[in-house]
């Protein structure tokens, strides 16, 4: 009986999780992003990513940084994982995406999300799908979105890119400091519910992109506990709305 029992409580041992292993400490934006990811970590993506978690028993341990420290944290290992990131390899080198037969899975990112392009009412800025006509000044787009920022230098278009936040930009934009606006739709749906705001600003109809955007797991942490990584895509999967 003492053996048995030994040996029943060794394979408890064995088959009961690592409590270290089953934790990814997030690196979030210092600046909050609503509707998306807001300080008290109720935004969209902060529910669909907390709402996977648990359902993987998987413990997010958020922080807040700088996104430039944001993506050394992840190089150097003291960030597990970036919450909101488009499928950009070459931004971070040093980053896993949900993977299926050898290539990025768009079933277990986190959100699919179309950016706009923001001009003044009354102006004839347009925006085709491919080109703009009528711009007379800068795109001004977040520093942060790093898709964004890709699509206008392979399109060759002029962007200003030294806003910290969209109501950064839409401030300059107002001043008459740029000839467009490119944001993520959600965060300039909760701008324009502003009327004051919605008086003087639109959104175009043709969307400027649609894109998954993915957590991201640092290589480091996927070396060293692929089946956690694998496990909370899977549950993301379940968590997005459908």
């Amino acid at each position: 009986m003492p053996a048995l029992l030994m040996l029943f409580l060794l394979y408890l041992i064995a088959a009961a999780p690592c409590g270290a292993a089953d934790s990814l400490r997030v690196c979030t934006d210092v600046r909050p992003h609503p509707p998306l990811m807001t300080a008290t970590r109720d935004g969209i993506v902060d529910r669909i990513l907390v709402r996977a978690a648990a359902q993987a028993g998987i413990e997010l341990v958020f922080y807040s940084a700088p996104l430039a420290r944001c993506r050394v944290d992840i190089r150097n290992g003291t960030a597990d994982a970036f919450p909101l990131t488009p499928y950009l390899p070459a931004e971070l080198p040093n980053a896993r995406y949900p993977q299926r037969h050898g290539a990025v899975d768009p079933a277990r990112g986190v959100i699919q999300l179309r950016s706009l392009v923001l001009r003044r009412k009354g102006e004839a800025v347009e925006w085709n799908g491919e080109r703009f006509s009528g711009l007379d000044g800068p795109v001004l787009v977040g520093f942060t979105n790093l898709l964004l920022l890709d699509l206008l230098k392979k399109r060759a278009i002029a962007f200003d890119a030294s806003g910290k936040s969209l109501p950064d930009n839409l401030a300059k934009f107002l001043a008459g400091r740029g000839g467009a606006v490119v944001a993520l739709e959600a965060e300039v749906r909760h701008a324009l519910a502003d009327p004051a705001l919605a008086a003087r600003v639109e959104a175009l109809a043709q969307p400027f992109s649609v894109e998954t955007y993915y957590l991201a797991v640092a290589d480091s942490y996927y070396a060293a506990h692929p089946e956690v990584a694998e496990r909370l895509w899977d549950a993301i999967a379940h968590a997005r709305p459908k």
